[in-house]
Formats: structure tokens, sequence, C-alpha cells
């Protein structure tokens, strides 16, 4: 999967919330896991401590992960505060309104430039990891 870092096992957890800057995450996550650097995981599951159809926990399979990836789309932070409050760390934190910077809004009106803008703030900070 990554090279980046030297891990197999980066786990993507992305805002997909209400605004724009949400999806711009989801999309971020979703590109990176296609690109392969990385895949996308249920960030909602992790929050809400959910059940696994395969009798594990979301909170076991993030535990198991080497690398927890949380884009978060603005200053709220909810996803990089789930694996807080589920007792994960966060390896890597993105927070979009303030690093790319990006306005959130409510018209989700972004395009592909947004999102490969995003995708290429969390692909450094992984090769970071591996300096």
């Amino acid at each position: 999967m990554s090279q980046c870092c030297g891990s197999n096992n980066v786990m993507l957890l992305a805002c997909s919330g209400g605004s724009h800057v949400g999806q711009v995450a989801n999309d971020c996550a979703r590109r990176l896991t296609q690109l392969g650097q990385g895949k996308m995981f249920c960030a909602v599951g992790v929050a809400g401590k959910l059940d696994m159809p395969n009798g594990s926990t979301f909170v076991d399979a993030a535990r198991a992960a080497d690398v927890r990836v949380a884009i978060d789309g603005c200053g709220v932070r909810c996803v990089g505060k789930a694996l807080e409050s589920a007792g994960l760390p966060v390896d890597v934190q993105v927070v979009l309104t303030s690093e790319m910077p990006m306005e959130k809004g409510y018209n989700f009106d972004f395009g592909e430039a947004e999102v490969a803008k995003a995708a290429g703030l969390v692909a450094d900070k992984l090769k970071s990891l591996g300096s």
C-alpha cells in the first residue's frame, strides 16, 4: 500500500460531514485509497464504537492499523477527536480549513483541484513519517 512510510497498513479516516470541506475530505480519502496510499475506513464506526460483522469492533480494527490518518474538513476535528475518544493515537492529522486553506461552506461547489490538493497534503505528511 503505502511506500511512503514503510507501512502496509495505513488507515484513512475522513470527515464526510454536511459541508463542502467534509465532502472534500471524504473524496481525498477515496482518492488516496485508489492510489494505494492507504485504505479508507469508517470513522463513524470508530466514533460509535460499533461492532463489525466479523465479530471484531471498529475500534479494534483501527487499533491494529500501523498508521491512522484523520482527515478533517474543519477545526471541529470530529475524526481526530473520535480516534482520541476511543483511546487511539492520531498519527497524521489534517484539517483542510486551516492547512489548504479552505473556507467551510454549504454550496458543495468544489472540483478536482481541491481534492487533488488535499490528497497531496496528506501524501506529503505520510512521506514525512518515513523521514
